[in-house]
């Protein structure tokens, strides 16, 4: 059964990602440089239309986390925790409710969810859009149904876009343009870090000292290449950044990390001159290691903390790559970083007055205070009235029909129409609650508290919201 309750202390290791996570990027300029690489790979190799590189601006409010892709279609779809599609658009244009059965039928359940719940792998089928660098993407692919439905003058039976916008983000975020300064993304970074993003706090540096001082294993695990990744340790941390952790995993590869058979399948890399130098099986005195296996980095932590089944959790922002698998193959706790809560705005946005790590100090409350929340060019980012909250929606008026039908209600009660909408978590909404210990908008929520400090976890309460700190979002307000 999972735990209550949660605290720092009673972990042996902490692991953090970097990426959106302690390396806090400035959304509202990192957002539109991703679309705009994406798109002028397009137009200069694909030969698309020049309008694909109109102002990301102008269609910002399509942009949200957590959009599906029905690629056959060309609809873009938001899911409910049990497949009922919510909401809807062919390429930009929302769908009616009549369009959105016509689409998926009176029940509106969409025919791939079962596959995707299960294992959320993309497929040839399914594309989907969870964390802040493939956001843009999403925005790109419904302006190329929009341009192909122009060109043709009507809606088409099939869409073939997958290919061009796979080459785009390969191109774009290949690890070798980072040297070669090509794609238009990772020379933006390198000429003008201070633009993009946003240098780590004292809170949070304050923080993973003391996680180390109470005898912790602190450890960075990111996808992110070597170079990119030391550019921004370098930038948010500053030329010391190796001392804060005892282990960095660069290019993971995540989840892949967590998914491999043996150590051999996904070996560990030493580096040399920022690129993969020789494999190793153990883990040695490196401090730095590229791509590794869940199996030999068990083998390490076992050896290191001294015991047979080590206590893990591991702050990260994406939930397929951080909170996914590690609750589901590593059997970690996990801390989920989701800017959307203050973006949309908490039940209570006063945080209780506890003790912080030093008694002589300004306690939680006036530090989360003086804090950088979401400004509000980034809140015009995070939040869209095309589609609703990220966490929750009302449920379909035909649905909830169709079910009081099934359950023999009076279709003729008065009353039943009186009712409010039903509210029920979406997709990503029910991932959280599911495969998560809590969720915070940013690390400097957890890392005010004293390392004693424990947090409600989303399995304290019936109603699955106790795990969002330091309350729920206003829109999961039944």
């Amino acid at each position: 059964m999972a735990a209550k309750t949660f605290c720092f202390q009673e972990y042996d290791a902490v692991g953090v990602d970097l990426d959106h996570t302690i390396c806090k990027y400035k959304l509202d300029a990192v957002f539109p440089l991703i679309y705009e690489s994406l798109a002028k790979v397009l137009v200069n190799d694909h030969g698309y239309s020049k309008d694909l590189l109109e102002p990301f601006d102008k269609y910002k409010d399509f942009l949200t986390k957590g959009l599906v892709l029905d690629v056959v279609n060309g609809n873009f779809i938001k899911l409910s925790g049990d497949g009922i599609v919510l909401r809807a658009t062919h390429g930009t244009t929302p769908l009616t409710e009549d369009e959105i059965t016509t689409y998926y039928g009176t029940e509106r359940q969409w025919q791939h969810f079962a596959a995707l719940k299960e294992n959320l792998k993309q497929t040839d089928c399914v594309r989907y859009f969870e964390n802040y660098f493939d956001m843009p993407a999403a925005v790109l692919f419904a302006r190329l149904v929009d341009l192909k439905d122009k060109e043709a003058g009507k809606k088409l039976s099939k869409y073939s876009l997958s290919s061009h916008m796979t080459d785009a983000l390969n191109k774009v975020f290949r690890r070798e343009h980072f040297e070669d300064g090509t794609g238009g993304y990772f020379s933006a970074i390198r000429a003008d870090p201070s633009k993009y993003l946003q240098k780590c706090s004292d809170i949070t540096k304050k923080w993973l000292r003391n996680l180390k001082a109470h005898g912790k294993m602190v450890f960075l695990q990111t996808s992110s290449h070597a170079d990119y990744a030391t550019l921004l340790l370098e930038y948010i941390l500053g030329s010391d950044w190796e001392s804060y952790f005892d282990l960095c995993i660069m290019y993971a590869r995540k989840p892949g990390f967590f998914l491999a058979k043996n150590p051999t399948e996904r070996p560990f890399y030493t580096i040399k001159n920022c690129k993969e130098n020789n494999p190793v099986l153990e883990i040695g005195s490196e401090k730095c290691y590229l791509q590794g296996n869940i199996h030999s980095f068990n083998e390490y932590m076992q050896k290191k903390i001294g015991k047979d089944k080590p206590k893990v959790v591991y702050v990260g922002d994406s939930l397929r790559s951080d909170v996914w698998p590690t609750n589901l193959y590593a059997g970690w706790a996990s801390v989920l970083v989701l800017e959307e809560m203050e973006a949309e705005g908490l039940i209570d946005e006063t945080v209780s007055d506890e003790e912080s790590s030093d008694e002589e100090e300004e306690g939680p409350p006036a530090k989360l205070a003086k804090m950088k929340h979401p400004s509000v060019r980034e809140r015009e980012f995070l939040l869209s009235s095309v589609w609703g909250s990220f966490f929750v929606d009302n449920k379909p008026t035909v649905c909830a029909t169709s079910q009081s039908h099934d359950s023999s209600h009076d279709a003729t009660d008065s009353s039943n129409s009186k009712k409010s909408p039903e509210l029920v978590d979406s997709l990503w909404g029910h991932l959280v609650k599911t495969f998560s210990t809590i969720a915070v908008p940013t690390v400097e929520h957890v890392a005010v508290f004293h390392i004693d400090h424990e947090f409600k976890t989303f399995a304290n309460d019936d109603s699955g919201t106790a795990g969002f700190y330091p309350s729920m979002p206003r829109a999961c307000k039944q």
